[in-house]
């Protein structure tokens, strides 16, 4: 909304895409990352540290499932705790992981070259 507001996005039929202005502000964007670790890195950067971790025991097991009951123990978290709830969230909504129903394993696209 704020993006909207602020006349650096427009909605589409389509979806959403920038506007000229909001594409200015970007400015030059770098290189899409080409390898896997290339993506990995460029997100952990961003990542807080314990979610970082959980995403190291995801892409380590992949492209097995782990139960967040695993995931957990693996990473240093209680599952039933609201970090580790905040923490998957995080990694959920910038589909950096896949859940289903109490089973997640890292995104397949995080593995841009079949690693």
């Amino acid at each position: 909304g704020k993006l909207r507001r602020l006349g650096l996005i427009e909605e589409r039929d389509d979806g959403v895409a920038p506007t000229d202005i909001g594409l200015a502000a970007v400015g030059e964007l770098p290189p899409a990352p080409q390898t896997s670790a290339a993506v990995l890195g460029m997100w952990k950067e961003r990542l807080l540290r314990g979610e970082a971790k959980m995403l190291d025991v995801l892409v380590e097991a992949y492209p097995g499932w782990m139960s967040r009951d695993d995931l957990g123990e693996a990473a240093g978290f209680t599952a039933s705790g609201g970090t580790f709830q905040n923490y998957l969230g995080t990694l959920r909504r910038n589909g950096l992981v896949e859940v289903e129903e109490r089973q997640t394993r890292a995104s397949p696209s995080l593995f841009v070259d079949g690693s």
